[in-house]
This record gives structure tokens, sequence and C-alpha cells, in this order.
């Protein structure tokens, strides 16, 4: 409930019953595997009336709250499971890097609560292009009211759950190869054509980042217009 009811209304409607009986489905169950998360949307929802950008959009935010929902549940089946740590203490032995000044009381439990949701979660849901998944069930499991978003200028606060993730799920961060803007061509001419004698020579000029569909095209055109001039010259 405490889900639903921070939900906007569109997202509300959506959930009305969907929520209902995915929790239902667990009881029914008695357990859940991957296969179950996998297969969540698909069964409950019709994901081809989800097309444009905003409604796909929408159908992300739908899945981390019905997975969060699941793992919520999990959390309490699992509590004395032996895999979710009970104290502060035993978080700082496991990230013995956190037992900093700079780290107060409130955000260590922030901490251990999102470190065990993500253990919890790793059971089910595959670590495997779902690291922003897990990462906002989690975060939004933790309760503080946070959002953490990854990328080259994250906060403090934002790696150290990207640590926990990394640590929990056995990955390593890879950094990503700089990337290439697209290629632009920065200067063509198509329509000076030099005759030289009975001969018909494009005039192109291009620089190192010019698209190669685009010089193939270019010589394209050029090879048609070459046979164009010698058709007209047999004539």
């Amino acid at each position: 409930s405490h889900i639903y009811f921070l939900c906007p209304t569109k997202l509300r409607d959506l959930l009305a019953t969907k929520l209902r009986l995915v929790i239902s489905s667990l009881f029914k169950e008695g357990g859940v595997n991957k296969q179950f998360l996998d297969k969540l949307m698909k069964k409950y929802f019709n994901l081809k009336l989800f097309q444009s950008k905003n409604e796909k959009k929408l159908l992300l935010t739908v899945e981390a709250i019905l997975k969060s929902s699941v793992i919520y549940y999990l959390s309490l089946v699992k509590a004395d499971s032996g895999s979710t740590f009970s104290t502060v203490e035993s978080l700082l032995n496991e990230y013995p890097e956190f037992a900093s000044s700079d780290i107060d009381l409130a955000e260590l439990n922030y901490l251990l609560v999102y470190r065990n949701m993500m253990k919890i979660a790793l059971q089910v849901i595959s670590p495997k292009r779902n690291k922003r998944l897990l990462i906002d069930i989690c975060s939004f499991l933790e309760c503080s009211g946070r959002v953490y978003i990854t990328g080259g200028t994250q906060s403090i606060s934002t790696s150290r759950r990207v640590r926990i993730y990394e640590h929990e799920a056995n990955v390593q961060q890879t950094k990503r190869p700089n990337r290439i803007s697209n290629p632009k061509v920065i200067e063509t001419t198509t329509a000076t054509i030099c005759e030289c004698g009975s001969e018909i020579l494009p005039c192109m000029i291009w620089r190192h980042n010019t698209s190669k569909h685009h010089i193939a095209f270019l010589k394209h055109q050029s090879e048609s217009s070459t046979s164009s001039s010698s058709n007209l010259s047999a004539k």
C-alpha cells in the first residue's frame, strides 16, 4: 500500500488490480524464482500497448514497482535466512571502507537495508543488464527517499550503492571506451564536374571523418554521371 499511494493517478490506475494479483500469486505459488519475475510483466500486461517513449517509460516504472513489491515480500520471508545482516557492525565487517567519519549512523542504516535488499534481489533478478533496475529497486526499498543516478559524475552516496551492487553481484565495473562522434560530411561538392577531353571527373572534397556510406553514394553518382555522358557521346 505504501508503494501504491505514492504513485501518480495514471500509474495507480495501471496498478489498481495488478499489484494485488501479483501479491496473491506469491502466496499461491509459495515461492519466487527468476522465471516468475521474468514472466511477470508479460503475464499481467499487454506489452504491445506501450509503444511511445512515455508509455515505455511508464512501463519501466510499473516493472520496478511490481518487482520492488516482490523483493519486499521476500525480505520478510527470508529475514532469518542468514543471507541478510541484522546490525551495522556486520555491514562494516563486509564493507570496512564505510567505517568513515564522513558517513553518519543514518546513512549506515540506509546502506544496511540497501545491502540486504540487494542480496535478496540478486537471488531472483540476474545482475546482467539489470544494474539500473536493481539499484532503483533497492534504493526505493531503503526508504531514504533519495534517487541515485549512476554515471561519471555520480555522487559519493551513489558510489557506495554501486559498490554494494558490484560486490554482491560479483561483477567488476568496466570503463566504457571513448565514444566516437557520428561521422559528418564537412565539405562535399557533387554539382561541380570538370571535363577533361572525353572524361568527366567528379570534384569531391571531403575530410577524414566523412561518412563511408556517403562516399559510396558519391562514387555511385560519379559512375552514373560517367555512364550517362558516355551514352550521350555515343549518340
